[in-house]
Formats: C-alpha cells, sequence, structure tokens
C-alpha cells in the first residue's frame, strides 16, 4: 500500500484477513475502499469484482491509483449498455491482475450474470452492500448465487440496517451463510413478531415486533 492505514482500517483488515467472508461496517468518509483495497493485497487477488452504485463507479480507479502500489488494471464500466459492459469485462479479464468495477443493476443481468457466474474471482467486493438487504430482490438473489462460488467476499456499508434487522439477512447471505443460514422464511420466523393485516390466507403479514434479538446481535457480529 502507498498509504498507511488508519487504526480502525488495520483492525478490519487484521479481523478480515483469516475469513472468506466480511461485512466492513465502517461509517461514510472512514476510508473503506482503501480497507478493501489493503485487504485485496493482503489476500495476493489477481481477479476482483467490485459492484457499487453507479455514482461511485469512477471513484474505485482513483481509490486503487492513490492507496495501491500493484500493477492494476481497472476496468471502469459505467458506459454502455450490459452487452458493451461484457465486451470490455471480458477482454480485461486477460490481464495479469484486474479489478471489474461495475455498477450493482448490470451485474446481475445477461450478458454479465453469465460471465461472472463462471469466472474464477479471487474476490467480490459489493460495495454499499445494503443495495442487497431485499433477500428477494433479483441483485440480491445473484450476488447469493455468486458468493457460493467465490473464495473471499467483502461488504462495504456504513448503514447495515438500513430499514430493520431484517436488512442483515440478504448481506449475510452472499457473505456468510452460516451467520443466518439459507432460508429468510426461518430466519424471519426466529426475529419477527408478525401481526397486523393479513392476506387472503389468513396469515399475518406485518412485522409488529422483534425476538431473539440477543441471538440477532451475535450472529450479526459474526460478520
Amino acid at each position: 500500500m502507498k498509504t498507511t492505514l488508519w487504526p480502525h482500517q488495520a483492525a478490519a483488515v487484521s479481523f478480515a484477513r483469516g475469513r472468506a467472508g466480511t461485512l466492513i461496517g465502517h461509517d461514510l468518509g472512514t476510508g473503506k475502499s482503501a480497507t478493501a483495497i489493503a485487504l485485496a493485497e493482503a489476500w495476493d487477488a489477481h481477479r476482483v469484482l467490485v459492484a457499487c452504485p453507479l455514482s461511485v463507479v469512477g471513484v474505485w480507479p482513483e481509490q486503487i491509483r492513490r492507496h495501491s502500489s500493484l500493477a492494476w488494471r481497472v476496468e471502469r464500466l459505467d458506459l454502455g449498455g450490459v452487452a458493451a459492459k461484457t465486451r470490455l469485462a471480458e477482454q480485461a479479464l486477460r490481464a495479469e491482475r484486474v479489478m471489474i468495477v461495475i455498477n450493482h443493476e448490470s451485474a446481475w443481468r445477461e450478458p454479465f450474470r453469465s460471465l461472472a457466474l463462471r469466472t474464477p474471482w479471487d474476490l467480490v467486493v459489493v460495495d454499499e452492500s445494503h443495495r442487497i438487504a431485499a433477500a428477494g430482490s433479483r441483485v440480491s438473489l445473484f450476488f447469493a448465487a455468486l458468493g457460493a462460488r467465490v473464495p473471499r467476499r467483502l461488504g462495504l456499508t456504513g448503514t447495515p440496517l438500513c430499514h430493520s434487522p431484517l436488512s442483515a439477512y440478504g448481506q449475510a447471505r452472499f457473505l456468510d451463510r452460516t451467520a443466518f443460514g439459507t432460508s429468510f422464511v426461518r430466519f424471519r420466523a426466529r426475529h419477527c413478531i408478525m401481526g397486523g393485516w393479513r392476506g387472503p390466507d389468513g396469515v399475518p403479514r406485518e412485522v409488529i415486533g422483534w425476538h431473539n434479538m440477543n441471538e440477532f446481535e451475535a450472529r450479526l457480529a459474526m460478520l
């Protein structure tokens, strides 16, 4: 690294280095991208996928130039359609050390989806990982499938529980399936008290409270 990590960044690297999946839940402006870059170097990653909001795609090449001393090819995919982005990614993946940076909404769409699922990534980073919190969304389901195929996974967000404790599930499913399991229905039954309005089947559909939260917090801390 060209830069010296702050103590909280060094602590995050130390925590995550021996793990397969980790949530870096640091506040805005505290250098989450530098922490991720330090971990990519620590793991000697050669193929890295970064998924982030479209407005942030252009930030990652700047962060690599600022913090890393390694010869990365950083492919910034923020222009054109998904097919054009996929062609650029395929070309970039021929490089010795490459980082593909793409927005969340393009990552799960074909043909990039198929490329992502067959590429032997060393590391996948989901920046603003609360974007995959909705367990039933297509973007969350895609990263769940991708996470099962890669050896190292990072989530970066300052708002991990952006709506409620339910927001943890989609992120955990990508990062570490052992944290909350592989069934959202069982996760919700374990931690949600349901009531309020009922569907046609008479089953309550509204979350009116929470339980087993000590267990929830302990499992969240695993990430």
